[in-house]
């Protein structure tokens, strides 16, 4: 008879659940997606065991404190994929448009996950007065029932 229990094929014990998140929280953290380091590195010997991404996501849901984990995890990789942009800007073995793409796609990234950090900067002014949401909403409402009641010209009528 056997030592140990038999386990399920997908089944992870303790240890090999923890091995496996701090590798791929650390691997997040440097600015490769989830996705790639559980699809890329499954297999490797030189990894621990990694799980499946359906049951990584399930780990996530069921885990409050994962899920912290990794957006602190997710947050320093797109800083570590923005120190990258220097470099690939000055990487002159790369073509100039595949340089520009790959700079681009981080910049992005940075803007939709960090937007009030790296997000286009929004002029709430008027006139060099600034307005407050409200005063925003108000101005916005008028403007929306002026257009409402303009009269139309016939230019803007489609003919069909």
């Amino acid at each position: 008879m056997l030592d140990t229990p038999l386990t399920k094929a997908g089944h992870f014990d303790d240890d090999e659940r923890k091995a496996a998140i701090a590798y791929i929280l650390s691997r997040v953290c440097c600015g490769r997606s989830v996705r790639a380091v559980l699809i890329a590195d499954a297999g490797n010997g030189e990894v621990p065991r990694l799980p499946g991404v359906q049951t990584w996501w399930r780990w996530v849901a069921a885990d409050a404190a994962l899920s912290e984990h990794l957006a602190r995890a997710r947050e320093a990789g797109i800083e570590a994929l923005l120190d990258e942009i220097i470099d690939i800007a000055d990487d002159m073995g790369e073509d100039s448009a595949s340089r520009r793409v790959r700079i681009d796609a981080r910049i992005r990234l940075a803007q939709m996950m960090k937007p009030r950090k790296y997000g286009p900067s929004i002029d709430l002014t008027s006139n060099g007065q600034t307005l407050g949401l409200a005063e925003q909403l108000a101005a916005r409402r008028k403007r929306a029932i002026e257009e409402r009641d303009a009269p139309i010209k016939i230019s803007q009528v489609a003919v069909g």
